[in-house]
């Protein structure tokens, strides 16, 4: 089985460092955005398994990548990653029927989320 991939969409380049470092000794293929509006186009041009999003970047927000997710006839999987905490539903319509993690990132609970994700 080919390796899963994971978009990793953070505007902060040393959290996508971090996850791609944690993420790629596992198995996983992971490729980076710095922003919603790039990563929305990546996902219509590459297939991807899961997306690990934060929805409050200062270069295109999060719920770009949402409206992406959802045009898509079979869209991958998606895990907000969020400094936001509970508030961010009131504010992301569409956003609130994904798995949320609360930043700092608790990487065992993300291998977590990632492991029902792909059951």
């Amino acid at each position: 089985m080919p390796a899963r991939r994971i978009l990793v969409v953070d505007d902060d380049a040393n959290m996508r460092e971090i996850m791609a470092q944690r993420l790629m000794p596992l198995g996983y293929q992971v490729e980076v955005s710095p922003d919603g509006r790039t990563a929305a186009s990546r996902l219509q041009a590459e297939e991807f398994d899961l997306v690990l999003l934060d929805l409050i970047m200062s270069a295109g927000p999060g719920t770009t990548v949402i409206e992406a997710l959802e045009a898509l006839p079979f869209p991958p999987a998606c895990i907000i990653i969020s400094g936001v905490g509970e508030l961010w539903e009131r504010y992301y319509n569409g956003a609130a029927k994904y798995p949320v993690l609360q930043k700092p990132v608790d990487f065992n609970r993300l291998l977590e989320l990632i492991g029902a994700a792909f059951a």
